[in-house]
């Protein structure tokens, strides 16, 4: 039965294309101007490396190569590109996520026509396969999971991973069906892109392998291992190669990271079976209120605790087995499981992660939604083909408006870690940012009673020192600032820091903290003291040498605090501080005409600040004087 001429437009790319843009920036433009949140503030905002002034080869090399970068230098480097044209303006890195979802979606339209061989059908199959490719992407497109990945700004780990895996799977299959070496070449420097945007890139070759067993060759286990030799043995060199190169960065995060978590390596393997089934479940339900930056999974600690363990268990098996079983009778339907759960092997294998995020579920999830449109679609055209089309917009339209529903939340740090603690109440993690909210609103008051909770919290749970040091040096704060008004408040902040110090040692921050409090009371020698304690812990730490440098200047040790400022401002290249003493040491000094410049460079980092802008007019006085 052909379709009308009204759906042929679904074959054009550039129409698909534009639809899908106006699709995106529907549902995610709302969201551009959100603020940064949770590692957003590590891996960009305070990420001095991304602070480049230059296009040079040095400052995106400094950029991309970074100690945080790791194995992930793609993604770095579009941070940096994103900081050069529009600084911490959150706008641009917002609008570069949506073009990339939008991106990824028209490649599985792409992939998902040349999987199947569009061009080989029938006319009536085409039109049905360029509905099924379409609202297979679109529907992705629209997914309220997608939501985490795009909005959080520092999952383009994901999604640029994700660009670069379609791309790599696309060209391969150009090359399969043209044999030109072009087309090869460009699939191992797709490959090499994805690889080094996020590390989940690696499972791209069992991928292909899948395609090759159940589509090439029809299930065929013999006649695949037979013919395919040299496929097998390429991408068997190429693994190998990776894992020699990685074994060590392997080896020492198997080593130390289990050393953080409060899960060993078997729980971790456990709680992964629910994991998946639940990832699945967001695909199935996906309502908004189900979804969270971050999850306060109960670990597994056997096959039967907690009881969902064991029957995640089964459905995984089973699914597997199905996949297994049906990829002669029902391959599209085994591609997509065996798909889901080999784009999951690095996030849910041994490698001591966090147990579970929903960006996690962004590249896996493809395939389960093509095979249920697919299905749909070959289901509903028999009866009504008006009626399949209609039943796939209406999805497309329900999963957007919750997407756009889902993408409110993210509009502030209340908001977003308000969401997570009415799932998960006793989640210290989620307590503790709630707390950071409050207390970047000045709500100081309230900001003190999420952080005291969650120290309770995590001085009442498995015991986590590192998170726990981190939660009393918030309270710490908290109370300093408090202090304004309570005297008897800075005594308990400079407990907390005390206590901090204790569980952590190597961290200069509580350091840093009572040097601060010591200052604000004018205990200028007992500043000194844990100021340098600070620096004796981490000579670089940015915060100590700017603050440290401001109490020389006002002790008269002018050389001493150039030499704090200075290295500062070599190691965080735009700090409106560093600049700001500079320029205040200048003017000490009568150079009026480079305090000046000191002056401005730092109003441009930080615009509207009023005691910048009062030193700025003192100094143009002075010129204006002296002239």
């Amino acid at each position: 039965m052909a379709l009308t001429s009204k759906t042929d437009f679904l074959k054009n790319k550039l129409i698909v294309l534009v639809i899908f843009s106006i699709v995106a920036f529907a549902i995610y433009s709302h969201t551009i101007s959100f603020p940064f949140y949770f590692d957003d503030y590590d891996n960009i905002e305070n990420n001095s490396a991304l602070a480049i002034s230059d296009l040079s080869l040095k400052s995106l090399k400094g950029a991309a190569f970074t100690n945080l970068s790791g194995v992930r230098p793609l993604s770095y480097f579009t941070f940096a590109l994103n900081y050069y044209y529009s600084g911490l303006n959150t706008a641009s890195y917002r609008v570069v996520n949506i073009i990339i979802h939008l991106i990824n979606a028209f490649l599985i339209y792409l992939v998902i026509l040349r999987m199947f061989n569009y061009s080989s059908n029938s006319d009536d199959e085409r039109r049905w396969l360029a509905i099924s490719a379409f609202f297979t992407a679109l529907v992705w497109l629209c997914l309220p999971v997608n939501t985490q990945p795009v909005i959080y700004i520092v999952q383009r780990m994901t999604t640029l991973m994700t660009l670069f895996y379609l791309l790599t799977f696309y060209l391969y299959l150009c090359w399969r069906e043209s044999k030109r070496n072009l087309f090869l070449g460009l699939t191992f420097i797709s490959f090499a892109l994805s690889m080094i945007s996020k590390e989940n890139g690696i499972t791209l070759p069992l991928a292909i392998l899948l395609y090759e067993l159940i589509f090439t060759h029809g299930g065929d286990l013999k006649r695949f291992l037979k013919q395919e030799k040299r496929l097998l043995s390429i991408i068997s060199a190429g693994l190998t190669i990776l894992l020699i190169m990685y074994s060590g960065k392997i080896a020492t995060a198997l080593q130390k990271g289990y050393d953080i978590r409060d899960f060993s390596m078997g729980e971790r393997l456990l709680t992964q079976f629910r994991v998946l089934t639940h990832y699945l479940s967001l695909l199935i339900y996906p309502a908004p209120g189900r979804l969270s930056i971050s999850h306060y999974i109960l670990k597994s600690t056997s096959l039967f605790s907690p009881i969902s363990t064991f029957f995640s268990f089964l459905l995984v098996v089973a699914l597997f087995a199905l996949a297994i079983v049906w990829r002669k009778k029902r391959p599209y339907l085994s591609f997509a499981i065996l798909w889901y759960f080999v784009t999951n092997l690095v996030e849910s294998s041994i490698i001591p992660l966090e147990l579970m995020f929903d960006h996690r579920v962004y590249l896996p999830s493809i395939f389960i939604v093509g095979v249920a449109v697919d299905y749909l679609v070959r289901f509903l055209h028999k009866k009504n083909k008006a009626v399949a089309i209609a039943a796939l917009c209406s999805v497309a339209l329900l999963f957007g408006s919750l997407s756009y529903v889902r993408g409110d939340v993210w509009r502030d740090g209340i908001s977003l870690w308000g969401d997570v603690m009415r799932s998960y109440p006793d989640d210290p993690r989620a307590t503790l940012n709630l707390g950071v909210a409050y207390y970047d609103r000045r709500d100081v008051k309230e900001a003190e009673k999420y952080y005291q909770k969650a120290v309770d919290l995590w001085s009442a749970s498995v015991y986590m020192p590192e998170r726990l040091a981190g939660a009393y040096n918030f309270l710490a704060d908290a109370q300093k600032r408090l202090g304004r008004r309570n005297k008897q408040k800075l005594q308990t902040a400079k407990q907390n820091y005390l206590k901090s110090i204790v569980l952590r040692s190597d961290d200069p921050y509580p350091h840093d903290g009572l040097g601060n409090l010591a200052y604000s009371q004018k205990k200028y020698s007992d500043a000194k003291k844990h100021y340098l304690n600070a620096l004796k812990v981490n000579p670089n730490y940015v915060p100590t040498l700017l603050n440290y440098g401001e109490l020389l200047f006002e002790l008269g040790e002018v050389e001493t605090a150039t030499n704090n400022f200075s290295a500062a401002l070599k190691l965080s290249r735009n700090s409106a501080r560093a600049y700001a003493g500079l320029g205040a040491i200048s003017g000490s000094r009568g150079d009026n005409e480079k305090a000046l410049e000191y002056f401005n460079r730092a109003l441009t980092l930080n615009p509207g600040n009023r005691l910048l802008l009062q030193n700025l007019r003192l100094i143009k006085q002075k010129l204006k004087q002296a002239n």
